[in-house]
């Protein structure tokens, strides 16, 4: 096997390579599935807990920005917003929701309950639309072959 031709240039020469070795943190990110799991919120928080759905959300930014809006609400124990699944979990000692509501809208985005169902349910006919109609030209082609 013979080297590539430099064009009378010395090829480079490098010492010799010895890899370092680390030893991992069990306090790091990425260590036991930490990363893949998201935050808890706290068990021990008096009242009664809420969620919802939010809309409108483009980055953590904004999750953070719901956060906040909710977080000054007077009776509020704890607030969190899941970017990745748009949900906003408030644990509160009475009923906030109408509040809690008012201040995401005020915030800049909307507020849907999270049993809801994201889309409405299309009919059979339409879902099936497509088909049908291949099978109706098929039997449209055969009747004129015959």
């Amino acid at each position: 096997m013979s080297t590539p031709d430099n064009h009378g240039k010395k090829a480079p020469q490098f010492a010799a390579f010895k890899p370092l070795t680390t030893v991992q943190n069990t306090n790091d990110c990425c260590c036991d599935g930490a990363c893949s799991s998201t935050p808890t919120l706290s068990e021990n928080v008096s009242g009664t807990r809420y969620s919802w759905k939010v809309s409108g959300m483009d980055c953590a930014a904004c999750a953070r920005k719901v956060e906040n809006a909710v977080r000054q609400l007077a009776g509020v124990n704890q607030v969190q917003v899941l970017f990745a699944t748009e949900k906003l979990v408030v644990d509160a000692d009475n009923d906030i929701r109408a509040q809690v509501e008012s201040a995401v809208q005020k915030a800049g985005y909307s507020l849907r309950d999270e049993q809801a169902s994201d889309e409405p349910q299309e009919s059979r006919l339409k879902e099936n639309l497509p088909l049908i109609t291949l099978i109706v030209m098929m039997a449209v082609s055969w009747g004129l072959e015959q």
